[in-house]
């Protein structure tokens, strides 16, 4: 029988990067059950084209590149609703923060090693095994949130709310145990009564984390270095 094909997209305009990335990837993969199949494109506009007629499963993408650079094209996959997991390997650290923006896995430096490409592959297969929702019993009706549409839990007596884009949700679950339903990259509870999602952090100051929907999580005084850590953490894996 066939293997399953993992489809990987190399973007870099500088063709010595462009292959030496692509012979890296290519060292590095190390599933046995699937063959990985590579495909390289020197701009973004040609990314994009490719990915309109194609799914990928993982891109690796330049950022300073003539014409479209890799951050545009990034966003416009994002506002084209592809979920397509994202490396940006670059020379520049000055767009780490706007990686977290378009939901980027990992965020590398040149001159990488490979162990950083195999990593990152390894995060990326991890993460398409990992669960991408929560299930919130509201009343009689069970709702499949994906944990990227979560802004942040708040503690409600004994049970939660679960607070999305354009509504809360109450669930009957208590807040330590909505805790160890959502996962512990991507979450952190910032205070006693409230559990954050890092993803949706705009900003952060004393004791306080301004959210993309402009709701203000209070960051308690014992969680605050550990606040700014994970969410440093997080937007530079």
């Amino acid at each position: 029988m066939e293997k399953p094909v993992f489809r990987i997209a190399v973007c870099d305009d500088e063709k010595v990067h462009r292959d030496h990335l692509m012979r890296t990837v290519r060292g590095a993969w190390e599933d046995s059950e699937k063959q990985c199949e590579i495909l390289g494109f020197s701009t973004g506009k040609e990314l994009l084209e490719a990915a309109e007629q194609s799914c990928f499963d993982l891109i690796f993408l330049d950022i300073l590149m003539d014409g479209m650079d890799g951050m545009q094209a990034a966003q416009k996959l994002r506002a084209d609703g592809l979920r397509t997991r994202i490396v940006f390997v670059t020379s520049s650290p000055d767009f780490v923060f706007r990686g977290y923006e378009v939901e980027a896995l990992r965020y590398l430096m040149k001159p990488f090693r490979e162990e950083q490409i195999r990593e990152a592959l390894r995060a990326c297969r991890k993460d398409a095994a990992q669960p991408k929702e929560l299930l919130v019993r509201a009343g009689a009706a069970i709702h499949k949130i994906p944990f990227r549409d979560i802004y942040y839990v708040e503690a409600q007596r004994k049970s939660s709310a679960v607070v999305l884009k354009d509504r809360t949700l109450l669930s009957a679950h208590g807040i330590s145990d909505m805790e160890k339903e959502l996962p512990e990259d991507l979450f952190f509870r910032c205070q006693k009564s409230f559990i954050v999602n890092l993803r949706q952090v705009a900003s952060i100051c004393r004791y306080e984390a301004t959210l993309k929907n402009g709701a203000a999580v209070p960051v308690s005084r014992a969680k605050w270095a550990e606040m700014k850590e994970r969410l440093i953490g997080y937007l530079a894996r």
